[in-house]
């Protein structure tokens, strides 16, 4: 099973240091969030894992490996990435938009074929198959590239808000499938922003707040009062439906946005 560090990273991005000295562990198994405010630097963190931007220091290893000197196509084999957005300009089918998932493959027809086919199930978007995604609405298009990414098939899934503009339906849908590929052994790591799916779905983790690491652990321990208030200056209500606990967000304590930058 595949997993991912990162020690001691340090990312600048425009000469703005976003990530500062981030130590963390990824490992198979259970699905690991990353949350924190807007502008904490947990895109940065994805993007760093997923070798799409350089680091100022530190590293970040797959299996003890230094990333940097993984060639690239045996990279984009280990590494499905999924960015926030879904700008889609080509008239293209979305079956192809998923297909191209497979580019870092060189496998038979066939077989590219059968993985498009099962990603396309698993993201619910095998009506859509011959449509063309410019018809489709930002919420199907988003479904359609989560199954881009899930057509790769690599054993690492980097998954940038997957939920952010989807219904409460497919929202569930999407965090049980998440949770589903981690327990089927992948290393799945997703940027959250909802806290209840957070507290619900995943089996830890990881809170950043102005690119340091606030606390990592189950979310029982991440999501205390103490870090929802030093973190995202919200009081939370703490609540449990059939053994699962919730974490809401329930009203602010200071106006905390103008100092927080996008990122």
């Amino acid at each position: 099973m595949t997993t991912l560090s990162v020690r001691n990273l340090t990312v600048s991005l425009g000469g703005k240091p976003i990530l500062r000295d981030v130590t963390a562990e990824f490992a198979p198994g259970g699905l690991i969030g990353l949350i924190g405010p807007n502008g904490a630097g947990k895109s940065t963190l994805l993007r760093a894992m997923a070798h799409l931007i350089p680091h100022d220091s530190g590293m970040v290893a797959m299996d003890g490996q230094d990333i940097d000197g993984i060639p690239t196509r045996a990279l984009a084999r280990k590494i499905a990435y999924l960015p926030q957005g879904h700008t889609l300009h080509w008239p293209l089918r979305a079956d192809h938009v998923v297909a191209l998932g497979r580019l870092p493959h060189r496998a038979r027809p066939d077989r590219d074929a059968a993985a498009v086919r099962t990603a396309m199930q698993r993201a619910d978007v095998g009506q859509f198959a011959e449509r063309i995604v410019t018809t489709l609405s930002g919420g199907e298009r988003a479904r359609i590239m989560l199954a881009r990414a899930l057509a790769v098939e690599a054993p690492v899934l980097l998954v940038d808000e997957p939920v952010a503009s989807l219904d409460p339906y497919h929202q569930l849908h999407v965090m049980e499938l998440l949770r589903e590929l981690a327990k089927e052994g992948r290393l799945v790591v997703a940027v959250l922003h909802d806290l209840p799916l957070a507290t619900r779905f995943c089996d830890r983790l990881v809170m950043l707040k102005d690119g340091t690491v606030i606390a990592q652990g189950c979310a029982a321990d991440v999501l205390s009062r103490e870090n929802l208030q030093h973190t995202y200056s919200v009081e939370g209500v703490f609540g449990r439906e059939n053994d699962e606990q919730f974490v809401l967000a329930w009203r602010r304590l200071a106006a905390a946005g103008a100092e927080l930058a996008h990122v």
